[in-house]
Parts: structure tokens; sequence; C-alpha cells
């Protein structure tokens, strides 16, 4: 009997250890960069020389998409950053320019946020996986454009420490160069890392789009039309055999990006009553073999 009350008060206090541990989260204070920051801006013009535009600065999570339009240019674009469930940045261009018309898309976005993992002194296993990409379609046959696009996904201890991830995707053409091709980049991550534990570690999400189209040459006929997208959402999770001696906590407002493989209270709770039942009929079997023995 003596062994089976030790077993579960043992239990019951790994199910408060977990129950306490789960609910740990990240406060600013303790990071060295926070924050959601995005610019958005979409323009149209043609020989009007009246332009229609939209500028736009922004915080926090954030969706934009609209536009503005000239009788030969329009221009459209979307914004959206978002921290839960899981961290990530969408941004996307369209634009049209007629003979005469000339349209513009600058649009911004990043997000910092931090992670820590704790549990013993040491480094803890982590599948991260990320998919970012850029890339511009032409939708005529003719195409007068200057277009910059970059996402970006970064992984480094803070306070200026050594990165752990490091990853960035690129696509560009020049004024009149694309003649109707497109253009694309991006990454894919789906690999394991080893992060230290106990060590606060930032997250820097970047995405950008910076672009015209133009069709006010002279005597060049067609018109100019493409759409433009980058984009970054990673996520992280604890693996391997030891992943339940880790606990993990995000900055606070922060979703699920990063998730551990503990089980929740209620499956710890059911866990340990299945493992006193098994504990309780075992000794009763035990006790009732001595007894016919004596």
């Amino acid at each position: 009997m003596t062994r089976f009350v030790g077993f579960s008060a043992f239990a019951v206090g790994t199910l408060l250890f977990v129950s306490r541990a789960a609910a740990t989260t990240l406060t600013p204070g303790g990071l060295v960069e926070n924050y959601n920051a995005g610019f958005f801006q979409i323009f149209a013009n043609d020989l009007s020389y009246t332009p229609a535009q939209i500028q736009q600065s922004t915080s926090g999570e954030v969706s934009i998409s609209t536009s503005v339009s000239k009788p030969a240019a329009t221009a459209s674009g979307s914004l959206a950053v978002s921290t839960t469930p899981t961290p990530g940045i969408s941004i996307a261009a369209d634009l049209f320019a007629d003979t005469g018309g000339f349209a513009t898309a600058r649009i911004l976005a990043s997000t910092r946020y931090s992670f820590e993992i704790f549990g013993p002194d040491g480094t803890a296993t982590v599948m991260v996986n990320a998919l970012g990409g850029v890339g511009f379609n032409s939708l005529s046959p003719r195409e007068y454009l200057g277009a910059s696009l970059r996402s970006y996904f970064g992984v480094r201890e803070a306070n200026n420490g050594p990165a752990a991830i490091d990853l960035l995707a690129t696509a560009s053409s020049f004024r009149g160069s694309t003649q109707g091709l497109p253009g694309s980049g991006g990454f894919t991550v789906a690999d394991i890392y080893a992060f230290k534990t106990n060590t606060i570690y930032n997250v820097y999400l970047d995405a950008s789009i910076d672009a015209a189209v133009d069709g006010s040459t002279p005597g060049v006929p067609g018109n100019g039309h493409e759409n433009l997208f980058a984009f970054i959402d990673p996520t992280f999770n604890l693996v391997g055999p030891n992943a339940f001696l880790y606990d993990i906590a995000f900055t606070e407002g922060f979703g699920n990006g990063l998730t551990s493989a503990v089980p929740e209270p209620s499956t710890w709770a059911m866990l340990v009553l299945g493992f006193a039942g098994i504990g309780f009929t075992a000794y009763r079997r035990k006790s009732k073999a001595a007894l016919i023995a004596a």
C-alpha cells in the first residue's frame, strides 16, 4: 500500500506541475522586440494628372483590401497581418495601366515576436515548418514595369545573438524588362532545429512589394497588367521522446505558432486515474495471493 500511495502522490504532483507550466507566457517587457507594423500605399494616375491614392500606416493585427482607379489606370492591394492562431503575413497587389496610365503599389509588413523553451538546461528539439514566397505574373502581352519583392523569415537569440534561421526569398524586374514573363522565389522549411532552453529567441517576419506599371509611353500600343504577392507563415512544435520535459511561452498576445507536445491537463488527469487504478488492482491481487498462501 505504501508503494501505491507514493506513486499516486508523484502522479498528482506531475499533474499540478504540467497545469502550471502550460499557462506560462512571456510579457512584452522581457523582449527585445515586440510589434506588428505595416505600410500600405496604392496609387493610380493618368493624363489628367489628378491621382487617386490610398496611404496608411498600420500596427497590430490588420486586414486591408481596397482599390483606387482612374480612366486609364487601376491599383488594388491587400495586407493581412495575423498574430493568432499562427503569426503570419500576406500581401498582394494588382496593377493595370492602359495607354496614358500609371499605377504603383508599395506594401510593407513586419512582425516581431519571441519564444522561450523552459526545462532542463541544454537544448530542445523543435520541428520548424515555414512557407515563404514572392511572385509576380504578367496578365498582358506588354509590360513596362519595375518590381521588387521580398519575404524574410529569421530566428535569432535575443540581444543580437547568433542566427538560428535566416531565410530570404526575392524576385525583381527592371523597368521594361519583363515582357510578359513571370518571376518568383520562395523557400520551404520542414526541419528539426535544436534551440537552447531557458533562452529567449526573437522571430522576424518581413514581406514587401514595391512595383509600378507604366502605360504612358507615347506611340506604344497596348497596356500593362501585373499581379504580385509575398507571404510568410512559420510554425514551431516541440518534438522528440523528451518533449514532455519542456514547456514553451510566446510573446503575450501571440498565438499557437509554437505548440508543445505536453498533453492537456484533462488528459493528464485521465492518465493519472488510469495509473492509479492499475496500481490499486495490482495491490489487491498481491494481497489476495498473500491471504491464500497463508
